[in-house]
């Protein structure tokens, strides 16, 4: 057991376990307090994607006391840590490698590509570069979640059977290629609905 768990809590655990409703001995520990806190709280992204690499079933209904101690389990067996550090690199890693065009190498794993991009990141403007770069897929994605919910609501008014997220992807892409902004896709759902129907005539009602 690690040495923090046997350290007093502290006040703020404290202080959250009172807002869950939860009662407490006066001298409980970090480690407890840790522990009671997580049963209220789902895992975080990468304890998910620990689990789902290893195949365990059930994540879905799992606290993230309940993932903790899950890969406590599975990082006992030292294979299992080095199956997850020599894992294949994941693709928002090949991301950055193609968003500055640079080569990936064969049988790149997860460690490596996580070593090598913290060096590229060094640089700043390599930094800023790809964080603007973040941040504008971020807002692209915002806004397909927030359209697509729109066009399907406005879909009546045009006699059209409810847009699939694939369909809609691909009229705005089209429109986009077509030199039109998301700003104006937004602006003009007639056009939208009429690219739709072009693309799959079957949507008409």
């Amino acid at each position: 057991m690690s040495d923090w768990r046997q350290d007093p809590a502290t006040d703020a655990q404290k202080r959250r376990l009172e807002e869950e409703g939860i009662k407490f001995s006066s001298a409980i520990l970090k480690g407890e307090a840790s522990d009671l806190i997580g049963n209220t709280i789902v895992p975080e992204d990468h304890e998910i994607s620990i689990l789902k690499y290893f195949k365990v079933k059930g994540i879905t209904k799992m606290s993230q006391t309940d993932a903790r101690k899950k890969i406590e389990e599975i990082f006992s067996d030292p294979n299992n840590k080095k199956r997850w550090e020599d894992r294949p690199a994941e693709k928002n890693q090949k991301d950055i490698y193609h968003f500055f065009k640079l080569p990936i190498p064969s049988g790149l794993n997860h460690k490596d590509a996580d070593k090598f991009i913290g060096e590229l990141m060094q640089d700043e403007e390599k930094l800023e570069a790809w964080e603007k770069y973040e941040e504008e897929i971020d807002e692209r994605e915002s806004w397909f979640e927030d359209n697509y919910e729109m066009m399907n609501d406005a879909r009546d008014l045009y006699d059209c059977k409810k847009i699939s997220k694939k369909l809609f992807k691909q009229v705005v892409e089209s429109l986009e290629s077509s030199g039109m902004s998301l700003e104006q896709i937004e602006e003009d759902e007639d056009v939208f609905f009429e690219k739709a129907l072009e693309i799959n005539p079957q949507l008409m009602r």
